[in-house]
C-alpha cells in the first residue's frame, strides 16, 4: 500500500550506511513505484551524510516475488491499504505514513521513526551474511 517514493528507499539507503557487514545488504521495493524517489526523502537522508541522489540503486522499483521470497527478513513500511502477497510471512511492519506529498518537516519526523525502527534490525544483521528487503 501507499506510494513507493520514499520511506523504504531511505530504509535501504540508512541500512545500507550504518551496516558494516558487507555480506548483508537491503533493498527496497514496493508494489506501486514511483517514477522517481520524492525530492524530501533525499534531503532527509543528506542530514546523516548519506547522498542517494543520482543513484540507481535507491530508484523506487516494483518489488521482486523471488527475491523476497528467500530474503532473511521481509519488513513492510506501513500497510494502511494492503500489502502484496510475496508467499511468505513478513517479519514486521514499521506502520509509518506515507509521507508522499507532506511538508520537508513531516517527511523528517517519519525518517526519525524509521531509523528508530531500523536500529534493532541493523544490530541483528550486523553480524550475519544474508539480505534484508524492505
Amino acid at each position: 500500500g501507499g506510494r513507493n517514493d520514499g520511506r523504504s528507499e531511505r530504509a535501504q539507503a540508512y541500512f545500507n550506511h550504518k551496516n558494516k557487514t558487507p555480506e548483508v545488504t537491503a533493498l527496497a521495493a514496493g508494489d506501486n513505484p514511483a517514477d522517481e524517489i520524492d525530492n524530501n526523502a533525499v534531503k532527509a537522508l543528506l542530514t546523516d551524510g548519506i547522498d542517494i541522489s543520482g543513484s540507481s540503486d535507491y530508484r523506487p522499483k516494483l518489488i521482486d516475488i523471488d527475491i523476497a521470497k528467500n530474503a532473511d527478513a521481509v519488513y513492510t513500511m506501513g500497510c494502511n491499504v494492503a500489502c502484496p502477497n510475496i508467499g511468505r510471512k513478513f517479519d514486521g511492519d514499521f506502520d509509518l505514513d506515507d509521507p508522499h506529498g507532506d511538508s520537508y518537516e513531516n517527511v523528517l519526523e517519519i525518517y526519525g521513526k524509521l531509523k528508530e525502527k531500523l536500529q534493532p534490525i541493523i544490530e541483528k544483521y550486523s553480524s550475519k551474511r544474508g539480505v534484508a528487503h524492505a
